[in-house]
């Protein structure tokens, strides 16, 4: 019974493993669920399993470093802001911690660790087939296109199963020197060893045409096993002449295929930046980095709270900062895009050091093992059995992704979080020997491993039994979002009253599962607040015009959901904006004012804050102050929402000069923008 509780566990880690591939590949929670559930079930069967299979060696300092880590990052995220933001590092840490304790403690056994091995290749094939699928067929193919997701394809055409092609290449890094490592060193079948070796040249393609210019960390990974490989048969106790001569053709063809997959790259990275402007700028990057750095002075120690830079960035932008662009539009920066930056800004110092602590430990750890596998190998052999081939592949892919951190959010990418964890164990527990296989004598006291099973229990039950009500809440959340922006834009393919009514439906169903999602009451009430003003448009288009009678009773409740979301979020400048907007269209626009001084307050840098705010002033008869706000919005828009304000302000401009043809002074309330550029006459 214990045998097969077992299996069943490690079944189901394999499946989490699959589905978070697959499906939780985006910061979002909703697709992160399925795999991640996996995860949770699978570490609370390793309770019932207890005293099973508890071999090899664990690294107590490792496991030490983690625990304490982890446990900062949850008494920091139960401590912020903002609930519903922080569940994300939450639920993403806990998880992570799962796949840790389940890696380090559990599946340390040669055949698990192939079949994990064997997961990650079928991934990397998957990722490959999309991203060629994207590329040459249907750009916005997508894995989730069921949800009714979309992807954004102005800047990521190869991206496979990611959003981004980023972080498709931080997966890559992470699991793709795993193969090398056993096409080089591994004393399998050489079948095995060649398909190894193909899987790792898909990884390369993955990175090579993805046109991420972060994915140039990759080639560090193959200079760290260059570099480790030459190292170790240098010290390793064999026969000195076929030593070298072996390591001469493996550096020969590293750097041959290095050379080759380079050339690849920079001739699809310059296809798409241009010839020579591949590094000219970071898109904004440098002065996201300045802002997080501001955010971080706020609380240096503890940092101001977990996930708090996707509010408090906004309050340190004005439309004079540089922002990042996205298909040619400024984008809000929701993430630091540097995530050692962003743990010290939401962490603080504390954050920061225990993280660097925790990779530090691991690689030392690491680095010791394949040391002293070297020492002890057998003459002509590089390591004794697969231990040290899988902890090289583990070191030459966390090296690079630690440093590719440094540019993106990769941490925040559910996969590549609890991929990220499951390499470190690795580090942490190289896994049983060769030798020992069949024996069941323990390396470890097993009070540790009972410790870390235990542990890892705890946040996987806590998690898993909230995780229902979450996982309902963000799939409705997410199947009508786009309704509101759709009704907004007068899309008529979705802006009909049915489809209006099945996003209300669904905004209920979110609210009451998780009644802490302020996405969802916010989203509730643009798609309320669009229906009102749905039955307002018939009416006034009907013979003879009119009103609505229910077209206020609407507005009420929208605004009732507009306070709500800003009572979870209160720094959330766009739904203070939609709060003062429905007072507005209430005709309350005195009481409207302290909500747009907040929505200006937290969002002086955004567009849609300023081009809202110019339609307040029109309809105060503001309009020297409505033309400074559509300046700011025209400066910062595309498309047809630049040609919408060019309209507004051309607009405003007459009104100005029959307000002062008429002799009427300029409005006393005139507070233009910080250093607000001469306005076009």
């Amino acid at each position: 019974m214990i045998r097969a509780l077992d299996q069943l566990s490690f079944l189901l880690f394999l499946i989490g493993c699959l589905l978070l591939g697959v499906f939780g590949t985006w910061q979002e929670a909703a697709p992160f669920w399925p795999g991640a559930a996996c995860l949770w079930v699978s570490a609370l069967l390793g309770v019932f399993t207890l005293h099973w299979r508890q071999r090899g060696t664990m690294s107590r300092t490792c496991m030490g470093a983690v625990v304490v880590f982890t446990g900062y990052i949850f008494w920091r995220g139960l401590n912020s802001d903002v609930a519903y933001l922080a569940r994300h590092d939450l639920v993403f840490c806990a998880t992570a911690f799962v796949a840790w304790v389940q890696m380090a403690a559990r599946h340390e056994g040669a055949g698990r660790r192939y079949a994990v091995m064997f997961v990650w290749g079928l991934l990397i094939l998957g990722n490959l087939g999309c991203g060629l699928y994207q590329k040459y067929v249907d750009v916005q193919a997508n894995p989730l296109s069921f949800l009714g997701f979309r992807r954004d394809t102005g800047d990521a055409i190869f991206c496979g199963f990611f959003p981004n092609s980023n972080h498709l290449c931080g997966f890559m890094e992470l699991t793709g020197f795993f193969f090398l490592a056993v096409a080089v060193f591994g004393r399998v079948q050489i079948f095995v060893r060649a398909a190894c070796g193909l899987v790792f040249l898909a990884a390369t393609l993955n990175v090579a045409l993805s046109t991420s210019r972060g994915g140039l960390a990759f080639g560090i990974g193959a200079v760290t096993f260059a570099g480790l490989a030459w190292v170790l048969n240098s010290i390793c106790k064999s026969d000195r002449r076929s030593a070298g001569v072996r390591t001469g053709l493996q550096l020969a063809g590293a750097a041959v295929a290095c050379v080759v997959v380079g050339w690849v790259t920079w001739t699809q990275l310059e296809q798409k930046f241009g010839t020579g402007n591949v590094f000219k700028n970071l898109n904004g990057r440098a002065e996201v980095w300045g802002r997080a750095y501001e955010q971080w002075n706020e609380s240096p120690i503890l940092g101001t709270g977990a996930r708090s830079f996707e509010y408090f960035e906004r309050s340190y932008r004005n439309m004079n900062s540089d922002w990042i662009t996205w298909s040619q539009i400024d984008v809000d920066a929701i993430f630091a895009h540097n995530e050692w930056l962003q743990l010290l800004a939401d962490y603080g110092l504390i954050g920061l050091l225990l993280g660097i602590a925790v990779l530090g430990i691991h690689c030392w750890k690491a680095m010791s093992h394949l040391i002293r596998e070297a020492l002890t190998a057998e003459p002509g052999r590089s390591f004794a059995d697969h231990r040290g081939i899988m902890v090289l592949g583990a070191l030459c892919g966390m090296i690079p992704f630690a440093i590719h951190c440094a540019a993106d959010f990769q941490m925040h990418i559910g996969t590549n979080a609890v991929t990220a964890a499951m390499v470190l164990a690795i580090m942490a527990n190289p896994g049983v020997r060769a030798s020992e296989r069949e024996s069941r004598q323990l390396d470890a006291p097993r009070s540790w491993r009972a410790a870390a099973i235990l542990l890892a229990a705890a946040p996987a039950g806590v998690t898993g039994w909230k995780a229902v009500d979450w996982a309902i809440g963000d799939y409705h959340t997410y199947r009508g979002a786009g309704v509101p922006d759709a009704a907004a834009a007068m899309d008529p393919s979705i802006a009909t009253l049915g489809m209006l009514l099945a996003g209300q439906q669904d905004m209920r169903k979110a609210v009451v599962a998780d009644p802490l999602n302020y996405a969802a009451w916010a989203l509730l009430g643009r798609t309320e607040g669009a229906i009102g003003l749905y039955f307002e448009s018939e009416a006034a288009n009907a013979k003879p015009p009119g009103h609505s009678p229910l077209t206020p009773g609407y507005l009420r409740t929208a605004l009732t959901r507009f306070k709500k979301a800003c009572a979870l979020y209160p720094q959330n400048a766009d739904y203070a904006m939609f709060t003062a907007v429905t007072l507005d269209q209430m005709g309350k626009s005195e009481e409207a004012e302290p909500w747009w001084k907040k929505a200006l307050q937290w969002g002086d840098g955004s567009r849609l804050i300023h081009h809202a705010y110019g339609d307040h002033c029109m309809l105060r008869g503001k309009y020297e102050e409505a033309l400074s706000h559509y300046f700011w919005a025209l400066h910062k828009s595309a498309g047809p929402t630049r040609e919408l304000l060019d309209r507004k302000q051309k607009r405003a401009q007459e009104l100005m000069k029959k307000k002062a043809a008429a002799g009427a002074p300029p409005s006393p309330s005139f507070a233009p923008p910080p250093n607000t550029p001469p306005v076009p006459n």
